[in-house]
């Protein structure tokens, strides 16, 4: 069941040499506040004076968002808020809750920061799409509430649909849910939509908030109209000569699916949007040994999962746990978003806790292999490696002797 890997990189001096390792997200965060913090009273200023001078404003907020990357949207203005706008960038829903927590705290005492669009009151608004006016107080949805998975599916229809094609139609239905609900209760929430031909037995969208929040919380669990990231469980049928890494994927769990639609795929999209804001979409890879059963295997990536969990809560290591998944050519994957990369490599390469963990032997004679590789298909695969040279290291990274990839 054990597999070697061709083309395994023994020098992670490349990978760290890329921008978003040089320049990694945690550090971006860090310098958009501190410029935040300079420029917070002329921001301010012109908010309470009410200044005609939103070009002025915009000019030096992109200034300073520019330091974490292109694309970022934001709202500013009320009472000293700034909202961050996901739009279609899903991957600000991974992003945004770190940055927001983040700011300091002289600056929360007069600044109200949130990671996305709250929801707000558009009874009475015409949405101008497509050439048509969308009243939305006409669209009527009806929610499906599935309990295991704390979503729902959406039936919906407009009057005005009938004149529109179908991604039209998503793309307008979209945005009025994202600004009646927020942009948080609908990445948290929302599953499946459908057209539907009349409103018969549905509610208008203004109530769809309410309704969600009701049922919810009846079933003993907390709505939030912020970014959750939920947990997912999926399962794959791999073909049986299938070697390729990841493609052997039997079952796992992910809080961003999108990410490993994409890899499956061949895609770069989101990969490349995450890496233009400093961030590192990895895997760790490990490989069962021979004499090892698939039960102690995957209690071992248990341990290794909960051990990260743990350095990311207390933020030892900055980032995120996604999911782990098993493959059937007796391979693990654990999916990290790292705000951080190169700390992540070079905490991880001396942490004496995973080194326990990833040596318990069945037999005294074969440990578990572990690598690292990023959330593309033609990435390399890189072999972790200790600075400081410890004997367990070179022990716990002996060469592949099995049947190539």
């Amino acid at each position: 069941m054990s597999r070697k890997i061709q083309n395994i990189a023994e020098d992670n001096s490349l990978l760290m040499s890329q921008e978003h390792f040089r320049n990694p997200f945690s550090l971006r965060v860090e310098r958009f506040w501190q410029w935040f913090r300079e420029h917070s009273d002329t921001i301010e200023n012109s908010i309470q004076q009410k200044r005609n001078d939103s070009e002025g404003i915009n000019a030096l907020m992109n200034d300073g968002l520019s330091i974490i990357g292109e694309d970022i949207y934001y709202n500013i203005g009320g009472h000293n808020e700034l909202t961050f706008c996901i739009e279609e960038h899903t991957e600000c829903h991974h992003l945004y809750p770190y940055l927001v927590a983040s700011m300091p705290e002289d600056l929360g005492k007069k600044w109200t920061v949130f990671p996305c669009k709250q929801p707000d009151d558009t009874a009475g608004f015409v949405l101008n799409m497509y050439g048509k006016g969308i009243d939305m107080s006409e669209l009527k949805v009806s929610p499906t509430y599935d309990n295991e998975g704390n979503r729902f599916d959406l039936q919906y229809f407009h009057p005005v649909f009938a004149e529109l094609n179908e991604q039209e139609c998503l793309s307008a239905l979209y945005l009025i849910i994202e600004l009646t609900i927020g942009e948080g209760a609908s990445y948290n929430y929302i599953n499946q939509v459908y057209k539907a031909d009349n409103d018969k037995d549905m509610i208008p969208v203004s109530k769809l908030a309410e309704t969600m929040k009701t049922i919810i919380e009846a079933n003993g669990k907390k709505y939030s109209t912020k970014p959750e990231s939920s947990y997912f469980s999926y399962s794959c049928q791999p073909d049986e000569e299938e070697k390729r890494l990841r493609l052997d994927i039997v079952c796992g769990t992910s809080r961003y699916m999108a990410l490993n639609h994409e890899y499956a795929e061949g895609g770069h999209y989101i990969y490349d949007s995450l890496v233009a804001k400093g961030t590192a979409p990895i895997m760790l890879i490990m490989i069962q040994p021979e004499g090892m059963t698939v039960e102690e295997f995957l209690d071992m990536r248990y341990q290794v999962e909960d051990h990260l969990i743990e350095l990311f809560r207390n933020s030892t290591i900055k980032g995120l746990f996604l999911g782990g998944a098993y493959g059937a050519t007796g391979t693990a994957y654990i999916d990290l978003l790292l705000y951080d990369g190169r700390q992540f490599i070079d905490y991880i390469s001396k942490d004496d806790m995973l080194c326990r963990i990833l040596s318990q032997e069945t037999d005294g004679s074969c440990p578990v292999q572990l690598m690292l590789k990023e959330f593309t298909q033609d990435s390399r695969v890189y072999r972790l490696k200790n600075n400081n040279g410890k004997k367990w290291w070179n022990r716990l990274f002996r060469p592949f002797t099995h049947k190539e990839q």
